[in-house]
């Protein structure tokens, strides 16, 4: 379940104190992982030289880049309010218009198909996204806006440190922020990622048929499909579509507040009918739900994707985090 309507009502409403857009120097704070350095580098090593921002004359964003978009219907849940997964694609466009969708159109179409991809050539992707913050909720026909800045790290300018935040167009509240590094390149290995389950906790797991939808244009599992899959993970060690019924007839929500930590293998390929084990642990603490999960295929060794998401128990009536009742512990073998 995405960050639900109940967190509306925390934000002031369309129309109330509206503001200007107004652009900011940037001010970045470059401190990547070094999983994000270890992609520049391994990339570079066995693909070439890759296009990198330099290449496209990219230096810096100097401003805040804007992009605005409506939310529609496709965009949300059950619940009017947007879908967690999609936050992820909202930050995605931002920063294809901020570097400008036709010249990363014409990059990608520049080497002969090689791979699994619609082309051979260079590819933005998001390498990691440190945190992903939902403060709010976007609702079904609210204008929004991304602002975006970015820079090349400077040991690297094939990776772009990107700082962005999700706001009500009307009003200028803040509703979503992002902390990611991407990289332009061609579609080849990344180094493999590490396990991150705890192996004395809780361990739920279940599995995923990959369908066209599911694989973008690099012939790779979707960064949106990947946040799904955690999803529907999720929903399957809370007992189901049945439990969430019950739960949510009780009068409590279980919501989406942080995702971290999400790292994705450039090198993964996935292809129309494979099984997915998509695999967590948990752990609970008064309201608070923390999951660790990954994305692996059957025999591999390394997660093709992986990310610690934070979820909060909330109280529908009150609007306020409450203690889910015992036997959502009790089902997911916390207690």
């Amino acid at each position: 379940m995405c960050l639900a309507w109940a967190l509306c009502v925390l934000s002031p409403a369309p129309g109330i104190c509206p503001v200007h857009a107004v652009a900011f120097p940037v001010q970045v704070h470059l401190s990547l992982s070094r999983h994000a350095l270890a992609v520049g580098r391994c990339m570079r090593r066995c693909s070439g030289p890759p296009a990198s921002g330099a290449a496209m004359g990219v230096s810096s964003s100097g401003d805040k880049v804007s992009y605005v978009c409506d939310v529609f219907i496709e965009d949300t849940d059950c619940f009017g309010v947007v879908y967690n997964a999609n936050y992820l694609r909202f930050f995605d466009r931002a920063r294809q218009d901020a570097l400008g969708v036709q010249q990363l159109a014409a990059l990608q179409r520049d080497l002969p198909r090689s791979g699994g991809g619609l082309y051979g050539g260079q590819y933005l992707r998001l390498v990691e996204n440190r945190e992903i913050k939902l403060s709010g909720s976007a609702v079904l026909g609210q204008q929004i806006e991304v602002l975006s800045s970015f820079e090349p790290v400077p040991s690297d300018d094939s990776l772009l440190q990107w700082k962005q935040t999700l706001a009500c167009k009307e009003n200028g509240t803040v509703l979503a922020s992002s902390d990611a590094t991407t990289f332009l390149g061609p579609a080849t290995t990344s180094p493999a990622l590490e396990t991150c389950l705890h192996a004395d906790k809780p361990r739920y797991e279940c599995e995923h048929t990959v369908w066209a939808d599911d694989i973008d244009a690099r012939g790779q599992l979707s960064d949106v499909s990947i946040l799904k899959l955690m999803e529907r993970n999720r929903n399957t060690a809370l007992g189901g579509a049945s439990d969430l019924a019950r739960l949510q007839a009780e009068g409590c929500l279980i919501v989406v507040t942080h995702i971290n930590n999400l790292k994705v293998d450039l090198g993964q390929c996935v292809q129309l009918g494979d099984r997915l084990q998509v695999r967590s642990t948990g752990d609970a603490r008064k309201f608070k739900f923390t999951f660790r999960q990954e994305i692996m295929l059957p025999g591999a060794s390394t997660p093709l994707a992986q990310a610690q998401v934070t979820c909060f128990s909330i109280d529908s009536a009150s609007k306020k985090p409450s203690s889910p009742p015992k036997w959502v512990l009790e089902g997911l073998g916390l207690v």
